[in-house]
């Protein structure tokens, strides 16, 4: 992000994500899938989103686990222009 690489552990993403959500303020949001693979239990998505004034392209693993589709990783692009 800004030219800086930044890592989180889901506990830490997830905390940013409830301290600077705008889902609920009247801010937009869009988003949508554009490529989704599946080959048995593992799959990747990914998926484009606009959020506080700048796109972003995420790239999603996930894995089927006890049934239930979860995002195991995420790495994403902040688009300068779109």
């Amino acid at each position: 992000f800004d030219g800086e690489l930044s890592w989180m552990s889901r506990d830490e993403f997830a905390d940013f994500c409830e301290a600077h959500s705008t889902l609920n303020d009247g801010e937009p949001f869009e988003a949508r899938i554009e490529a989704i693979d599946v080959a048995g239990d593992a799959a990747s998505a990914k998926v484009v989103n606009q959020e506080l004034g700048t796109w972003y392209t995420d790239f999603l693993s996930l894995l089927k686990i006890e049934g239930e589709w979860r995002i195991v990783n995420k790495v994403y692009f902040a688009h300068t222009t779109v």
